[in-house]
């Protein structure tokens, strides 16, 4: 059988309106939970408020993706207990970022819930089907979205997920828990292997982070004498200093980029949702 072009620019037009009905499927009440759940997001309403959201009888999962493939799987999963919900969200808490907690000199990245809601107010996240709503305009199988199911007969958030902006670490003196792993027999490369030049992150201008704390490239890099600055760890194969008086966590960090030379990288900020 043969389909002429009029019959085949229908059956186009039908299929590609068919995404934008099922955006509109989602049960009522789904649908007004989720308009609810969004606007005390983007409202940065009390954490009491925002953890009426959550199951009282059953766990839920907040899942974070990084934005880009990293060296090793980085796909990390938290999991809480009802009893838990308010703990894990209000200011102190370990996902307390995620949901408009009390920031510092650095506000939310773009990939975390609220700054999803914030951006978004006004509109309505996109209803995907099986209790899943991701961020207007955003793709269906977006890393971005909340997750519904029905508690005794009431809806309830079971899992979120998020985007996380994966850079690297460093790790040392101060060491975090990362995936990041600090390279310390990187000492048997070649000193062109340990230079930060020769690495991608340095090179696209990517930032560093430590703990809760964030640094960027200052300015050019410095004639330094290397017996001014002492080793504090390490960003995979390249060594990081900081000067021997320097405080913890320490306001710049300098980075190798040729002998003698050393790219400081200034601390401009960090969250205040961690104790």
């Amino acid at each position: 059988m043969v389909i002429g072009a009029r019959h085949l620019l229908l059956v186009v037009v039908l299929l590609g309106a068919a995404e934008p009905a099922r955006a509109q499927g989602a049960p009522a009440a789904l649908r007004r939970r989720m308009d609810a759940f969004a606007a005390a997001l983007a409202e940065r309403a009390p954490m009491e408020r925002i953890a009426g959201f959550f199951p009282r009888e059953a766990e839920w999962e907040l899942v974070r993706s990084p934005h880009r493939p990293p060296p090793t799987d980085a796909l990390l999963r938290h999991r809480f207990a009802p009893g838990q919900t308010l703990a894990a969200i209000r200011e102190g808490g370990p996902v307390c970022d995620s949901f408009g907690g009390v920031f510092g000199d650095v506000g939310p990245y773009e990939g975390v819930l609220v700054s999803q809601a914030m951006a978004a107010a006004g509109r309505r996240w996109s209803y995907v089907g099986r209790g899943r709503f991701v961020p207007p305009d955003a793709k269906p199988a977006s890393r971005i979205y909340v997750q519904w199911t029905l508690e005794r007969g009431a809806w309830v958030v079971s899992q979120i997920g998020e985007e996380y902006w994966y850079e690297p670490r460093v790790l040392g003196e101060a060491a975090v828990p990362h995936i990041t792993p600090d390279t310390t027999a990187a000492n048997e490369l070649p000193p062109e292997r340990r230079y930060g030049s020769a690495a991608r992150w340095f090179v696209e201008g990517g930032l560093l982070y430590l703990g809760d704390h964030t640094y960027v490239k200052y300015g050019l890099p410095r004639v330094i004498d290397a017996e001014l600055l002492q080793r504090f760890g390490s960003v995979g194969a390249v060594p990081v200093f900081v000067e021997p008086a320097a405080s913890r966590p320490p306001e710049v960090l300098y980075v190798p980029t040729r002998p003698g030379e050393y790219q400081p990288y200034n601390g401009f900020g960090h969250s205040i949702c961690r104790d």
